[in-house]
């Protein structure tokens, strides 16, 4: 026993180092356990239709052992934009006054051929009467065509077909009818194919939701990269300070790691004016690399890639703008070329081409390497993290010459953004600064 004692007195600062690690990883755990719970699988829904007046009846297959007999459903022609992805749809769906079904409800996209372009489905038991229920495909189906966002629906127009079908849960639940809501609309015909052979033609439109986005589980992606990063800057700092290490060295250590989380964690052009600095530093490229700047209205000029991105406001905030940075982060094979005019006005304005070295050397990297809007954007923040972290080092007086240009920090690495503009956390920057 005593032997124990003394090899733990001996020990005591790894002890106490993998006590803080398992807290911290503890941490990370629960931290990214809790946002799974609040933002993952989130759908978007967008109206197609919302005027229902009756209901129709789901044909079910023979028997409960049949899934798919190949012919028997419900038959609904539906309108679908050009250029669209879709999840999934969203049906008012009628139990005709019973608690419950058993059973699986099936749906199919067919296209103008008849052929099925996504498939889904949904468990009986989840349906509540008169309630809209979503059916999530196995894929997101893209519609040909160049997408247009300011497009209607146009009922009377479709161009896909939706089949529902039903299989009961045993042979007992055949007699037991999954209805859908509908229209009376006589100009639309629906058509409704029976397991016994029969055919019934019916009027109207279907009460239908597309499902136009879905978050998914990116927020593991999100706090995986979380956990590890601040679970490394934790230990790191830790192990600095119980081997007496100045603390500008573990400033230095800590916030590189945390910047690189900042840099990946924060969504695109959210941080403070950040839409403009970005507009500066890619023109500065656009004239390294030789290629036009602004158009005969003085409108900045970018790569085809780069146009759907780049704005004149913030960016968007929220899971849905991780889930598109992260899709899209390893996006490659971009023109260089600007060929194509942004919103955003080219100004005269002079620029410090000292300060702002960092980020127009990571976007000028990334246009050579063909990378897309997300990859840039990384690209440049973690070159400016680094480059201010460089002249910080470098200056004959420290970090004290760093901080009249500490405004102009969160432009590209969006440091500002991920502490906000609340005083107690200027104070600890400011601190964190001065201490280096």
């Amino acid at each position: 026993m005593q032997k124990i004692k003394d090899f733990c007195k001996r020990h005591r600062l790894l002890w106490l180092t993998l006590l803080v690690a398992l807290a911290a990883a503890a941490v990370a755990a629960w931290a990214g356990f809790d946002l799974g719970q609040r933002v993952d699988n989130q759908p978007v829904y967008e109206i197609v239709n919302d005027d229902y007046t009756r209901t129709v009846v789901i044909p079910a297959t023979a028997d409960a052992a049949t899934q798919d007999d190949g012919t028997t459903g419900l038959y609904l022609p539906v309108p679908l934009k050009s250029g669209q992805r879709i999840y999934g749809v969203r049906l008012d769906l009628t139990t005709h006054n019973w608690a419950f079904r058993h059973g699986t409800l099936y749906a199919a996209l067919l296209d103008a051929d008849g052929n099925a372009v996504a498939n889904g489905e949904l468990d009986c038991i989840t349906i509540k009467d008169n309630t809209f229920a979503a059916i999530t495909f196995d894929a997101p189906y893209t519609a040909p065509g160049t997408a247009d966002a300011e497009a209607d629906y146009d009922l009377a127009n479709p161009n896909m077909t939706l089949r529902l079908w039903y299989t009961p849960g045993d042979d007992w639940d055949v007699y037991h009818l999954l209805g859908l809501w509908t229209d009376a609309d006589t100009s639309q015909q629906m058509t409704r194919r029976n397991a016994n052979g029969t055919t019934d033609s019916i009027v109207g439109h279907p009460a239908l939701q597309y499902v136009v986005n879905d978050s998914g589980s990116w927020s593991h992606v999100i706090s995986r990269l979380l956990g590890v990063l601040t679970f490394a800057a934790v230990v790191a700092g830790f192990i600095l300070l119980t081997h007496r290490a100045k603390l500008w060295q573990v400033v230095l250590v800590c916030g590189a790691v945390l910047g690189v989380a900042f840099a990946f964690l924060t969504p695109p052009l959210v941080g403070p004016d950040e839409y403009t600095h970005l507009a500066k530093c890619y023109r500065q490229s656009s004239t390294l690399l030789g290629q036009p700047v602004a158009d005969d209205d003085d409108m900045l000029l970018v790569r085809s890639c780069d146009a759907p991105y780049f704005k004149n406001h913030t960016g968007d905030i929220g899971i849905y703008a991780y889930k598109e940075m992260l899709e899209h982060l390893g996006d490659a094979g971009c023109s260089g070329e600007t060929t194509v005019s942004s919103d955003t006005y080219v100004t005269a304005d002079p620029i410090n081409n000292t300060l702002y070295l960092g980020q127009i050397a990571g976007i000028t990297l990334a246009r050579m390497m063909g990378l897309g809007f997300h990859g840039m954007l990384l690209l440049g923040r973690l070159c400016t993290w680094h480059w201010l972290r460089l002249r910080s080092i470098l200056h004959p007086s420290g970090c004290a010459a760093f901080l009249p240009v500490w405004h102009c920090w969160p432009s590209p690495c969006s440091w500002r953004a991920a502490f906000r503009r609340t005083p107690p956390c200027w104070g600890i920057s400011s601190a964190l600064l001065h201490s280096a």
